[in-house]
């Protein structure tokens, strides 16, 4: 007597399940999803600025622009991060940025660093565009001794960048 024939069965395998990622599908995409390192003074970053408006006192805009790392400090554990935007179109006080140095970081040749204001915000942040994998721009020396005498006796207007929006809050009976 024959057997009935069983269907071939593939060895058994166990495989862990993959866990669910989203990869990046644009180069835009990939550049933000790269790693950050630590904040250092002189570095050139890409950052949504907030730009203070004195009139009314209410911030504006949130474009992504050069800025120059001018202080971070660790304070318990968080990294705060204050930045000065670099503008071509700049008004008020400022610091030029020489020709040869605006090229070797990747500016345009008119720069300068606005030293009127300045963002603070806890590093990381969301407001950081991250880099593609390019190398690092650091200002130079002679800038930041520039920037340093300009900035002596001088108050700067502070944008605290929070990683979230405040929530509304609401006062009175629910």
């Amino acid at each position: 007597m024959s057997s009935p024939k069983s269907p071939k069965q593939p060895p058994s395998r166990t495989r862990k399940p993959r866990k669910a990622t989203k990869r990046p599908t644009t180069k835009r995409q990939a550049e933000n999803t790269a790693p950050v390192s630590h904040p250092e003074p002189g570095t050139i970053i890409d950052f949504a600025y907030e730009w203070s408006d004195s009139a009314t006192g209410v911030s504006r805009g949130n474009a992504h622009r050069p800025c120059l790392i001018w202080r971070a400090r660790k304070i318990l554990g968080l990294s705060l991060v204050a930045v000065l935007p670099l503008s071509a179109s700049a008004t008020g006080a400022r610091v030029p940025i020489s020709p040869s140095e605006a090229k070797k970081l990747r500016l345009p040749e008119n720069s300068q660093a606005v030293i009127e204001e300045a963002n603070v915000f806890t590093w990381p942040s969301p407001f950081l565009k991250r880099p593609n994998g390019e190398l690092p721009r650091i200002a130079s020396r002679k800038l930041l001794n520039a920037i340093e005498e300009a900035m002596t006796g001088r108050q700067l207007t502070i944008v605290r960048r929070a990683e979230d929006p405040p929530s509304e809050t609401h006062h009175g009976a629910a």
